[in-house]
């Protein structure tokens, strides 16, 4: 692991909000059979949430991701450690262009809600 992620991972707190940067496995459909290698593949994730520390799984370390929390529940992402480019603190104000796969809403924890 590099090691300024590693210097961040063992300084946050449980319930620290971060912003993650990682990327995740991408799906092209109807893909011509005769392309063998598009010119980007990468598929850059920005997740914002509470820190939930890390998780050992059976082949890899994750980071807990606690992205919504509810009276009687949360929602939680896992992402798995090796796919991290960089975690930032506190931060609240996200490039609308940045932000994928989430509704066009970004709940903050025991706060208001914010359009962006």
């Amino acid at each position: 692991m590099r090691r300024k992620l590693r210097q961040v991972l063992s300084s946050l707190r449980e319930g620290e909000l971060i912003m993650v940067r990682w990327y995740d496995a991408c799906t092209w459909r109807d893909v011509p059979n005769n392309m063998r290698n598009p010119k980007k593949v990468d598929s850059p994730i920005v997740s914002m949430g509470a820190y939930g520390g890390l998780v050992r799984g059976e082949r890899l370390v994750y980071l807990r991701l606690v992205v919504e929390r509810k009276p009687e529940n949360s929602d939680i992402t896992y992402i798995p450690l090796v796919l991290i480019d960089s975690i930032e603190r506190g931060v609240m104000n996200v490039p609308k262009k940045e932000v994928r796969n989430y509704a066009q809403i970004q709940r903050w924890f025991g706060g208001e809600v914010y359009e962006i």
